[in-house]
């Protein structure tokens, strides 16, 4: 049974622990306590931000979809300045560093899906005005009054 999937209140969720995740990195925290469960918070960001940039790659007649991938701009940026800060913040790069090839990976990959929104909105943008353009010959015959040979068929 498939559910909807709630981009705009996902997507205000994810940016808020990504929030989180980047003012907790300013924190001298014991790293035995933290390291392996932020490292999997990142993961888990990671994975769900693809989660919801495939269905919405799948979805192109969602109604507000632009606006979804607008959002997903959003928050994939701020996805990334927390892997950039977490990559170059002494301590928690030290703290991290078994898992540096792969936040290297993901910071790119997202790089990568930033600019492939970018190219999609940019592509869908003038398909989304033309499909809405109501020609003149459609215009007169949607106000021509109702024949009495129209009403009775």
């Amino acid at each position: 049974m498939e559910s909807a999937i709630h981009y705009e209140e996902d997507l205000f969720f994810l940016n808020i622990l990504i929030k989180g995740h980047r003012e907790g990195l300013k924190l001298s925290l014991d790293s035995d306590l933290f390291v392996e469960r932020v490292f999997d918070d990142i993961r888990f960001l990671g994975a769900t931000l693809d989660s919801l940039f495939a269905s919405l790659k799948e979805s192109p007649h969602l109604i507000r979809r632009a606006d979804y991938l607008y959002q997903l701009i959003r928050v994939e940026t701020s996805f990334c300045e927390l892997l950039n800060e977490a990559l170059v913040h002494q301590a928690w790069a030290e703290l991290l560093a078994p898992h540096r090839a792969e936040l290297t990976r993901w910071k790119s990959e997202h790089q990568d899906d930033t600019a492939e929104i970018r190219s999609l909105l940019r592509v869908s943008g003038p398909e989304q005005e033309l499909e809405e353009v109501i020609t003149g010959d459609e215009l007169a015959l949607l106000i021509r009054p109702e024949t009495a040979e129209e009403t009775i068929e």
